[in-house]
């Protein structure tokens, strides 16, 4: 096994990142690098779906997330 294998196996049974020593708030990863393979993954989706809707949210009308993940104060279910 992988010095960065091990590494990771460590970090994940201590409840840390597998990529840094910070606390991880998932499975493996801290919010700093949870969000970045969100991004990727979407950036991923994407490339493979160029022609698809996007997704739209019911509370403020925006294009790229929906309603259960709407940060927008104050908005409201139509």
């Amino acid at each position: 096994m992988s010095t960065q294998r091990t590494y990771q196996l460590k970090h994940k049974a201590l409840g840390l990142c597998t990529l840094c020593p910070r606390r991880a708030v998932n499975a493996s990863h801290c919010a700093k690098h949870r969000d970045a393979a969100r991004a990727r993954a979407k950036t991923a989706w994407r490339v493979k779906h160029p022609h698809s809707m996007m997704k739209k949210c019911h509370k403020c009308g925006k294009l790229g997330h929906y309603a259960k993940t709407c940060v927008k104060k104050g908005a409201t279910t139509k």
